[in-house]
């Protein structure tokens, strides 16, 4: 069927009580036949479901008709500056997703074609550094409190050391805590503060890095990672969250080497395992393609 027949639309509404429809496949030309390669891919069908990052800056819409969510910069949905991209839709598998809710860094969607739930692990991408990828890939954890001792930069009494310690567990707890919630730029801010206390603490460096790459500070975020895999080579969760972002910035090579790691590192139960190993074979496949 060809023809302009309906448009799939959200409707923004400022405090003021105006209406303003955004029409989310802007980027078609009705009027082109056939259509450019590269359309579909970029287009959202049947919206019917929708829901906010915790701090506001995103939209995660459900988009039935095209078993994906699409995500938006919500600044720019609400000025109409945003440009229909396919590398910011997040393909689901199954299909038909029938809603969508955001809690914490995850979002869970009913998709209807299976009658299942699906959840995934969103990470807001940076716009010139980062492409969202389709294919399943490991999530990206929490930052888990640190048990290593904080060394003492000179020195000092057990007790104030005791103090240091506990201070620092206390911070990335918070931080944890804080990226559970999705308030990536408090997580930031309390595990920045644990890497000046304790420089040499991997953990703290890992979870800086899982914060700021929430945050779209991908580059930082790398960095802090790749402090955490030199501080501790047998830091297995830090080699995991570098295989994930560099995966998701196109480095299938590079993050194939730390999900290697990571696989050797891990122990036999730990839970990501499986998605590793499926992604560690779609990446080699890939490269058996080309």
């Amino acid at each position: 069927v060809r023809g302009h027949l309906a448009e799939s639309r959200i409707t923004v509404i400022d405090t003021l009580g105006n209406v303003t429809p955004r029409h989310l496949n802007k980027h078609i030309n009705y009027a082109a036949v056939p259509q450019p390669a590269g359309i579909a891919e970029k287009s959202l069908a049947t919206p019917v479901g929708m829901d906010m990052s915790a701090d506001g800056s995103t939209l995660y819409v459900a988009a039935f008709g095209s078993s994906a969510i699409g995500v938006f910069d919500a600044a720019e949905l609400e000025n109409d500056t945003f440009v229909p991209d396919a590398t910011q839709h997040i393909a689901l598998d199954a299909g038909g997703p029938a809603g969508v809710v955001v809690k914490g860094n995850r979002l869970y969607t009913l998709t209807r074609f299976n009658n299942a739930v699906a959840v995934a692990v969103y990470m807001r991408p940076h716009p010139d550094t980062v492409s969202r990828v389709t294919v399943p890939t490991p999530p990206v954890p929490t930052p888990v409190a640190s048990q290593q001792p904080v060394p003492p930069a000179g020195p000092a009494k057990p007790s104030v050391r005791r103090e240091a310690e506990a201070r620092v567990r206390a911070l990335l707890t918070q931080g944890a805590e804080a990226v559970e919630r999705g308030a990536f730029g408090e997580a930031a801010g309390l595990l920045r503060q644990a890497t000046e206390l304790a420089p040499s603490d991997p953990d703290a460096w890992n979870g800086l890095g899982v914060a700021l790459v929430h945050l779209g500070d991908v580059t930082a975020g790398v960095a802090a990672l790749r402090r955490a895999v030199r501080l501790k080579p047998t830091h297995a969760e830090a080699e995991r969250n570098l295989g994930v972002v560099l995966d998701r910035q196109g480095k299938s090579g590079e993050a194939a080497a730390h999900y290697r790691a990571f696989l050797d590192l891990a122990t036999d139960g730990h839970p990501a395992r499986n998605d590793v190993r499926r992604r560690l074979g779609e990446i080699a496949s890939r490269k058996g393609d080309g």
